[in-house]
C-alpha cells in the first residue's frame, strides 16, 4: 500500500510541475458530480433526517479570454437512488485558473436555473486542482458546495373537537438546501 501511495504521490508531482495554463479559445467541460446533504424528512409530526447522495455529470462549454479567465453556459444532471430525486441546473460558469509558481489551483462558480423541485435558483462554488495532461487537456479535482432553491408544498394541521385532526395545504414555502460537492474531471 505504500508503495502504491508513493507512486501516485510521484505522479501528481511530475503532472504539477508540467501544468500549464488554458490557451485562448474553445474550451469544454465534462465532469462527474457528487453531492451531498442531510436534512429533516417529514412524514410524520416527527421530523427524520435524510441523508441523501446525487451523483451525475455535467458539460460546460465556453471561451477562455485570457490564460486565467473563462466563461461559458452549461448543463447538469445529478440524481439521487436513495431518495429518487434529481438535480437538473441549466447553469453560467465563470472560471479562473490560476498559476502559482508550479501550481495551477482554480475557482469557479455555476449560476443558473434548477428546473426540478418547483423550479429555483441554483449556485455552485467550487476551488480545486487543475494537472495538465497533455498540450490541451486537464483533469480536474474540485470541492466545494451546492445550494439549491426548492419549493415545498407546506401544509396546516388543526384539531377539530371529537378526537379528530384537519390538514389544509397553506401553498408553496420556498427554502434554500445546501450540498458538500466534489467534482472530477477533465477540460479540453
Amino acid at each position: 500500500m505504500k508503495r502504491i501511495s508513493l507512486i501516485l504521490l510521484s505522479l501528481l508531482v511530475c503532472l504539477a510541475v508540467l501544468a500549464r495554463q488554458p490557451e485562448r479559445g474553445y474550451r469544454g467541460f465534462l465532469d462527474w458530480n457528487n453531492s451531498l446533504t442531510s436534512y429533516a424528512y417529514m412524514y410524520t409530526p416527527e421530523a427524520h433526517r435524510l441523508t441523501a447522495y446525487y451523483s451525475g455529470i455535467s458539460t460546460s462549454h465556453g471561451y477562455q479570454i485570457t490564460p486565467v479567465w473563462f466563461v461559458g453556459a452549461g448543463l447538469s444532471v445529478e440524481h439521487s437512488r436513495n431518495v429518487g430525486e434529481y438535480i437538473i441546473p441549466v447553469f453560467l460558469q465563470g472560471r479562473a485558473d490560476l498559476k502559482l509558481g508550479k501550481l495551477t489551483p482554480f475557482a469557479d462558480i455555476k449560476a443558473g436555473y434548477n428546473l426540478t423541485d418547483g423550479g429555483g435558483a441554483y449556485l455552485s462554488p467550487m476551488i480545486g486542482y487543475r494537472f495538465n495532461w497533455g498540450r490541451k487537456l486537464g483533469i480536474n479535482l474540485g470541492l466545494g458546495a451546492t445550494l439549491k432553491n426548492i419549493g415545498v408544498q407546506t401544509y396546516e394541521m388543526t384539531v377539530v373537537p371529537g378526537e379528530s385532526f384537519e390538514i389544509k395545504s397553506t401553498g408553496i414555502e420556498r427554502r434554500w438546501r445546501g450540498y458538500f460537492s466534489f467534482r472530477l474531471g477533465i477540460d479540453f
